[in-house]
């Protein structure tokens, strides 16, 4: 009986070992199958997230596509757009939207709002548009079917026109036919007419140059008879301008008294009649021509008076003719009034023979004696200034050799006698002003000083020329 119970108690050990390793087994496999399990799941959850995103993403582009379509939705285009994620559907839809761009810039007006465009609105545009184009062209239709009838009726009207134009072309054809007989007449008229004028146009031709002939004979005549008379009138005037060169109108003032003590001289020029202190005037007897190389004394003002009062000093006089009240008094640069002469210079000017210019010289003389000169022609011959009717003398020097300095001098006679100027060689126009060009022997207690290097003229040795105080 004990071993019945000592075996129960093994074998109820045995199995309860048993189902102690069934249990561990069991619990092993359990948590084994549990843990492959999660990893399932989580691996289906994470598919199912991708599966949710690929779902949205297509949903997304759905909508994309029933905005670009027209089907209205809650979202905008933009907003649809991005909310696809996947790479192959951003890529599609990408190249949906450029398409539906493009066909909404090139189909759609750009009055249009752009939130509203879609293939839904083209379509509906595009109706609208057939439409319109539909009426207008039935409006057209309808107008040249006017303009055919209208059409008709004018061409019944040209064919009409043109049936009366060819009836006046009939008859112009027949007008022209006649006109044409008569210009035929006509120029066989007219041709026998200019057979006559041109025998009448020569035989007048013919009669005019006879005329021709006769007034260049009588011309030719009257030409030599011309010139001969010209010659003739230029050698008057060469004579009276040779006369005149010695002349002088009127004197410029005289003398009114005179002091033999201190050989001082008063003459009735002053300072109302714009006389200068240095002016040189050369003397002349009562009633005697005022000609160069006539004068009998020479004398220079040293002293204003008055008004019409000056002192003079004696430069040179002749003993035989010595000065006297009312004597005449003369200079070629100033006149009464102050006002100053215009004189010319031409040629070479040489005062004293020995081969220089002495230019400068007589200007010089001219401007102290308070001349004005007008031109001159310098040592390049070259003319300085112009002779115009105010000049009063042209000073004629010695011809020039050189060709420029000959046209120069050429020029200045040219003008001179084109204005009638006085003509007068630089020793006559010295005279009439006192002064001679040639240096003169002086004593030795002379101490007048020469004005611009010319001095008063010297008496000869017999005492018929000027002698100097």
């Amino acid at each position: 009986m004990a071993l019945r119970e000592n075996q129960v108690y093994t074998i109820g050990l045995i199995i309860s070992v048993m189902l102690t390793v069934v249990l561990g087994l069991l619990a092993f496999f359990g948590f084994s199958s549990a843990s492959q399990e999660s990893v399932r799941a989580q691996e289906a959850e994470k598919k199912l997230k991708e599966e949710r995103a690929v779902r949205e993403s297509a949903e997304s582009a759905v909508t994309a596509m029933k905005i670009m379509v027209g089907v209205s939705a809650s979202s905008s285009l933009q907003d649809a757009i991005g909310g696809v994620t996947d790479a192959e559907l951003q890529k599609d839809i990408s190249e949906a939207q450029t398409m539906f761009n493009n066909d909404m810039k090139l189909f759609t007006s750009g009055s249009e709002d752009a939130a509203n465009r879609s293939y839904s609105s083209l379509v509906k545009n595009l109706l609208t548009v057939v439409n319109n184009t539909n009426n207008s062209l039935r409006v057209e239709t309808e107008n040249v079917n006017i303009a055919n009838t209208e059409k008709k009726t004018d061409v019944e009207k040209a064919n009409a026109r043109a049936d009366g134009l060819q009836q006046e072309v009939t008859t112009l054809n027949a007008r022209v036919a006649q006109l044409q007989t008569e210009l035929e007449t006509a120029k066989n008229d007219f041709a026998a007419k200019l057979a006559a004028a041109e025998e009448a146009h020569n035989q007048g031709v013919k009669t005019f140059r006879d005329q021709i002939a006769a007034l260049t004979t009588e011309r030719d005549a009257l030409n030599n008879k011309a010139n001969k008379t010209e010659e003739v009138l230029n050698a008057k005037v060469v004579q009276l301008q040779q006369y005149e060169r010695k002349k002088f109108l009127i004197a410029d003032g005289r003398i009114v008294d005179l002091s033999p003590t201190t050989g001082r001289v008063y003459v009735n020029l002053g300072s109302e009649d714009g006389l200068y202190r240095k002016i040189s005037f050369s003397v002349f007897g009562r009633g005697v021509e005022l000609e160069a190389g006539l004068e009998k004394a020479t004398i220079e003002i040293t002293n204003i008076l008055g008004p019409h009062s000056s002192e003079a000093r004696i430069l040179g006089q002749n003993e035989r003719d010595p000065i006297l009240p009312n004597d005449q008094i003369v200079t070629a640069t100033w006149e009464p009034g102050g006002y100053k002469v215009p004189v010319a210079i031409s040629g070479i000017i040489d005062l004293n023979g020995d081969g220089e210019s002495d230019l400068e010289r007589l200007k010089g003389f001219i401007v102290k004696n308070h001349g004005q000169i007008s031109a001159v022609m310098n040592e390049v011959g070259e003319i300085e200034g112009k002779i115009d009717l105010n000049t009063r003398y042209l000073i004629v020097g010695d011809e020039p050799q050189e060709d420029r300095a000959r046209q120069a001098f050429s020029k200045l006679d040219l003008d001179a006698g084109t204005y009638r100027v006085q003509k007068i060689s630089v020793r006559e126009f010295l005279h009439l002003n006192g002064f001679h060009p040639e240096p003169s022997i002086r004593s030795l207690d002379s101490m007048e000083p020469k004005i611009e290097g010319f001095e008063p003229r010297r008496p000869p040795a017999n005492g018929s020329a000027f002698t100097q105080q």
